[in-house]
């Protein structure tokens, strides 16, 4: 097994941690359902107040607590629970745990058995694909669909296997079900990876007895670039009225981002735009399809390891070749090297391309200076003018460059996702567009706890407007100086609209970590901003990681904020501008698990300690206000240890983060039984 060396998880999946989170105390008359539904007992949400106490110190409520104390009261808390039964059944779960591995297999659509089995495993074909030019596809998208190779031809599905793992069946925060996601789908590395170029210490011979499947690539022959304009050029009736894209290489890639170097271009027309009149073109069915960005996230001087190119061509197949054109992926590299000057000098940005990023990823390579950040705006003060506390300035001249994309994925390259990104990516766009904007904000700004809080659509939404009644978000905040351009509440009163308002409209912000407000947290950023009204007046919301997405509008209204002067820290920028505008934000809760079986409602109390039961209160109880711990490696795994126990297989999750990957040394032995 591949020892990982990470650090604090705090913003996505949290798998193999004892993270410490918050504190704050538990209210002893929260309901626990079954499931995800069950008779709503709204009694949680009445319970709000926080009595002081005149007690000894350890005997007070957790939020009146000293920082140590609370930490204390945590650590005791995980180190009896790490006695318990089930304490550390997530680790070593393989092929040969798993249960349920026949029961979709009449009613699934998207599994195919390929005929061969792998470790007494029956191995299937994977495809959530729409069914692309179907009489149903065609009456609701334009343009015809057409199939693209990858680097050794034809694409095949992924490789899967049906069941789980019990350990890891039932998330006890966030949701497979509500995300629709198959959670009944297990990956293992050799049958996802093999033809990415993962070998492992196995060599790659079970891969070539597998039909389809080639692993006889030269990656560095492989031009990513190339195959994605081929792709996109073949599908671009899709997308384009006129049936052209734009589908730049590197060189391109310099004309568009440098004006001096592209005065004597042809202007590129946005997609959509109608040439008579200058502007949007009318909608109409069947209607075009939308694009998506995916921009991630480098800088010159970092180590591209096997394992991250191994992600990076996952990701170009999955997302873009596979689908016809309707994801695009970059790499979007802060040019740190000072011995280049690539602004405005064509020959300079190759070089630096060329020295830094594997041969294979030139062509989707976009490099960037903190010099051209601070030329885009001036008005922002030096303290804010790194990638730190700017992340998204890059972004947000990326969309300036490329306008004819409809959504922008902000991606870490120390992420990865153990299922398939186009199914992930998709669910959670398709979650952020059926969300009413009824109580969303409030929503989004804790953690789901299923058995805390019920089914998600029902009665977690009517305990959240139970909490906040009138004072809940509903359109644009008033933020002085500032004109909203999102769009208006139909009602007066969110009390009047019955859960409709919003439902259907693309999601403008998704992100997969709560939204939460950070004046009432304590984590370190909250106040860094400059412009507005300052840190006592101006509202705002936070998402600690930056990993998500955003729309052209978003980032067409954040690029002007920040020409007027106006900016917050990165984790606060884009659900602040849109909290300010009216605009559409969502958390989408993914499923996360734990080491230890945490009783939901200790869950509750450490996760969303906030006196609304929200993630972002509780001052110095805040899951925020600091990180000291993390997980490193459990030293479960490696060869011999599969042959004994059978090889690590995961249900689709996110982990994050994923650093310094190293193969193991040669005859590498756990020492560590499994737990359970």
């Amino acid at each position: 097994m591949l020892r990982l060396r990470t650090s604090i998880v705090l913003a996505t999946l949290l798998i193999a941690t004892y993270i410490s989170f918050s504190r704050s105390s538990i209210r002893s008359n929260v309901q626990l359902f079954q499931g995800n539904s069950g008779s709503a007992n709204l009694d949680w949400a009445l319970d709000l107040g926080h009595r002081k106490s005149t007690g000894p110190p350890e005997q007070r409520p957790i939020e009146e607590q000293q920082p140590e104390n609370q930490y204390k009261t945590y650590e005791e808390e995980h180190e009896a629970l790490k006695s318990k039964t089930g304490a550390g059944s997530i680790f070593g779960n393989t092929l040969n745990n798993l249960v349920d591995t026949d029961e979709q297999l009449v009613s699934s659509a998207t599994l195919r058995p390929t005929g061969h089995r792998f470790e007494n495993a029956t191995l299937y074909e994977f495809n959530p694909y729409p069914e692309y030019n179907s009489d149903a596809w065609k009456t609701q998208n334009q343009g015809k669909y057409v199939e693209c190779d990858g680097p050794a031809g034809r694409i095949p599905d992924m490789l899967v296997f049906s069941g789980h793992s019990k350990a890891l069946e039932d998330p006890p925060m966030g949701s497979n079900q509500d995300l629709d996601i198959n959670s009944n789908l297990c990956f293992e590395r050799k049958t996802r990876l093999g033809p990415y170029g993962y070998v492992g210490e196995e060599g790659d011979t079970f891969m070539k007895e597998v039909k389809g499947i080639s692993t006889n690539v030269n990656w560095d022959k492989v031009n990513w670039g190339k195959l994605q304009k081929q792709c996109i050029e073949k599908n671009a009736g899709r997308y384009s009225e006129a049936g052209k894209l734009q589908t730049p290489g590197w060189d391109s890639i310099f004309y568009l981002r440098h004006p001096s170097a592209r005065r004597q271009k042809t202007k590129t027309r946005p997609l959509g735009a109608d040439k008579s009149k200058g502007g949007a073109r009318k909608q109409q069915k069947p209607k075009r399809g939308t694009r998506t960005a995916l921009l991630l996230r480098g800088y010159t001087g970092m180590v591209i390891t096997d394992d991250e190119k191994q992600t990076i061509r996952t990701l170009v197949t999955e997302l873009s070749l596979k689908s016809g054109g309707e994801y695009e992926v970059f790499l979007l590299v802060q040019q740190k090297d000072d011995s280049f000057k690539i602004e405005n000098n064509q020959t300079a940005y190759q070089e630096a391309l060329q020295k830094h990023i594997p041969q294979e990823f030139w062509d989707i390579s976009v490099l960037w200076t903190d010099s051209e950040m601070q030329n885009l705006y001036p008005t922002i003060p030096g303290e804010f003018q790194n990638v730190h506390r700017s992340q998204w300035f890059s972004v947000q001249k990326f969309a300036q460059d490329y306008p004819h994309f409809d959504f922008y994925w902000n991606w870490e390259l120390d992420s990865r996702y153990t299922g398939h990104h186009y199914d992930f990516l998709e669910k959670l766009a398709r979650f952020g567009t059926k969300q009413p904007r009824k109580g969303l904000w409030e929503r989004s700004n804790r953690y789901y706890i299923p058995k805390v809080h019920g089914a998600y659509d029902t009665y977690f939404r009517k305990q959240v407007e139970k909490i906040y009644g009138r004072v809940a978000v509903w359109g644009a905040v008033a933020v002085r100086k500032i004109t909203p351009k999102g769009p208006s509440p139909p009602t007066w009163y969110q009390s009047s609209d019955d859960y409709s308002w919003g439902v259907g409209d693309d999601a403008d912000y998704i992100t997969v970590a709560p939204i939460y407000n950070p004046q009432t947290s304590g984590w370190i950023d909250r106040d860094a901003m400059t412009g507005y009204e300052g840190a006592a007046k101006t509202p705002r919301r936070a998402t600690i990681g930056t990993q998500s997405r955003c729309s052209r509008k978003l980032l067409q209204i954040m690029h002007e904020e920040n020409q007027r002067g106006n900016h917050v820290s990165s984790e606060m920028t884009p659900q602040t501008v849109a909290l300010h505008h009216g605009l559409k934000a969502v958390y989408a809760p993914i499923p996360m698990w734990f080491d230890v079986e945490w009783d939901p409602r200790s869950l509750d109390k450490w996760f969303n300690p906030g006196k609304d039961r929200d993630s972002g209160g509780g001052g110095d109880a805040s899951p925020f206000s600091w990180g000291g711990e993390g997980w490193e490696d459990t030293a479960v795994g490696g060869s011999e240890w599969e042959k004994t126990h059978g090889r690590t297989c995961l249900p689709p999750m996110l982990l994050h983060p994923i650093k310094d990957v190293e193969k193991p040394p040669p005859n590498f032995v756990s020492t560590s039984p499994l737990p359970y």
